[in-house]
């Protein structure tokens, strides 16, 4: 497989905050999360919390803040009545009405599209041939993946989460959300999560679904309800993509390159995939509003084995060839064309400057 990479990194990890690592650009790759967290929103009914997600435990409140509720307990904010039902599936209505607003901008802007592909649709055989869509623009606090999902199907997350934060994870289908808690509280620095979906839900066969990803600052916070960085390395769907994320270990160095000079990119596949695409993207902003990254080196592999792979890039746009200054990152994505079609998203710890 061949390919193009550059290395750098400085003031940018105090700005840059979605899909970036704190660590300096030259510094070795970061090692792997040390522990994992595993929960299963089938082991208990989800409770409705007050600040709008559905957990299997609520935090605590201060008592001052509580009032009583009709249900008979103490809450900032009583929820709505509701009916009667089997709540294990983790949905929630009002997260759907939320999610369809999302879904709208995320599937409409980000990715051109619209949220009403089928399993045979034209935008799931776009899935197939391209693999899962990672957007060029997103906002800092959110994280966005459109790719396969159906019910039961397992989900991984490789990602750091800022301290004091919740972070959520929507899974939008067609005509329903399935919500799910990631972590809440940010305290365990860089970690591995495992959630499952529903066995019970939307869709008894994999159709195309968006993946969004949310992290906010908690109550008692001085930035309470305010949207948190996050740092994401890895995302999959699907039994092969998971156990941990089925690509793993990626890097680019070194850290810093002159344009037309080599970087070495590699990564580890843990599953044989029917394909991988690898790629180069350059930011183009970056603040604490937004993202906004420019794709300019990318290479696809057929049939690729379990284990390390790798290349070079010389630092300049694949396609103008001219040379592509400024910071960049190395990211892998993995699909199955099979009827399996679990999917994975990875992206290196480090970055990569390019300069004359």
């Amino acid at each position: 497989m061949k390919h193009v990479y550059a290395a750098g990194r400085s003031m940018v990890a105090a700005v840059i905050s979605v899909s970036l690592a704190s660590a300096s650009a030259d510094a070795a790759v970061q090692a792997p999360p040390s522990r994992a967290i595993y929960q299963d929103p089938a082991r208990g009914r989800l409770l409705d919390c007050p600040d709008g997600t559905r957990r299997l435990e609520c935090p605590a409140l201060p008592q001052a803040r509580r009032a009583p509720c009709p249900d008979g307990s103490y809450q900032r904010r009583c929820p709505p009545p509701r009916d009667d039902r089997d709540d294990h599936d983790g949905i929630d209505p009002a997260a759907a009405v939320v999610g369809v607003a999302v879904a709208g901008i995320l599937i409409g802007t980000l990715f051109g599209g619209s949220n009403s592909g089928g399993r045979n649709s034209p935008e799931a055989k776009t899935l197939l041939r391209d693999g899962p869509q990672m957007p060029m623009t997103y906002p800092v606090g959110t994280f966005s993946v459109r790719g396969f999902a159906r019910n039961g199907w397992p989900v991984v997350l490789d990602f750091r989460p800022e301290p004091y934060t919740l972070t959520t994870l929507d899974v939008i289908f067609p005509k329903r959300t399935v919500s799910l808690t990631v972590d809440t509280n940010g305290l365990e620095g860089r970690h591995l999560v495992k959630l499952g979906l529903p066995a019970e839900g939307p869709a008894k066969k994999a159709v195309p679904a968006t993946y969004v990803l949310r992290s906010v600052y908690r109550d008692g916070t001085d930035r309470a309800g305010q949207p948190a960085p996050v740092d994401i390395y890895g995302i999959g769907g699907g039994p092969r993509a998971v156990g941990s994320v089925a690509i793993e270990q990626l890097s680019m160095l070194p850290g810093t390159v002159t344009a037309g000079t080599n970087a070495r990119f590699a990564f580890s596949a843990k599953s044989p995939f029917n394909r991988t695409r690898a790629e180069v993207l350059k930011f183009m902003a970056a603040d604490n509003q937004r993202i906004q990254l420019e794709r300019v080196m990318s290479t696809e592999d057929d049939n690729v084995s379990v284990g390390p792979h790798g290349g070079v890039w010389d630092g300049r746009d694949q396609q103008s060839r001219a040379a592509s200054l400024g910071l960049h990152r190395f990211q892998v994505r993995a699909w199955f064309t099979s009827d399996d079609r679990s999917w994975v998203g990875a992206i290196a710890p480090n970055l990569v400057r390019v300069s004359q």
